[in-house]
């Protein structure tokens, strides 16, 4: 194998995965960046809707996972870089990394408080509410799956330049 980056990143809706995996991939240069959302809505069948209470279990995470595992490997197998970047269950997580081994992997995780407000700040459509928000920042806060694997990084009062920095300097880059 070559020297290949394989960087993962998660964290709560809100904590600026998006933002630094698209700006990451651009400084990379030759990288592939697998934003796992747009996965999750090939499976509309089982796509919670924000706004609606009763829908807001999704099931499908070993599908995403497998789905992203292969995007995956095709990537990696044309010699590019790879970034895969998202809110991810813990089963899409397993079928990952069944296969395929981050060089690199950061959980971004501003606090409860910034998560809030940038939410708020959000297009109505993609807001999930305080209820919401507060449970995927306890589930990335407590859940024992990231601590093994995922560096960290407390994005709450560090611009997404500050962010990319960061993580460019704990990459090497």
């Amino acid at each position: 194998m070559t020297n290949q980056k394989i960087i993962f990143i998660t964290g709560p809706t809100g904590a600026g995965k998006s933002t630094i995996s698209r700006m990451l991939a651009n400084r990379l240069g030759r990288c592939a960046n697998i934003e796992v959302d747009h996965i999750k809505h090939f499976t509309e069948f089982g796509f919670p809707d924000p706004k609606n209470a009763s829908s807001r279990h999704f099931d499908e995470w070993p599908l995403v996972g497998e789905a992203t595992k292969r995007l995956a490997q095709f990537y990696l197998s044309e010699d590019l870089d790879l970034i895969i970047n998202g809110y991810i269950g813990t089963q899409a997580w397993d079928n990952i990394m069944s296969d395929i081994t981050p060089s690199h992997a950061f959980m971004l995780l501003p606090d409860l408080e910034t998560l809030q407000k940038r939410d708020v700040s959000r297009p109505l459509d993609q807001q999930l509410g305080a209820t919401l928000s507060e449970k995927h920042h306890t589930y990335f806060s407590s859940a024992d799956f990231f601590d093994d694997t995922f560096e960290i990084i407390d994005t709450s009062r560090q611009t997404a330049e500050q962010t990319l920095e960061n993580i460019l300097y704990k990459i090497g880059k």
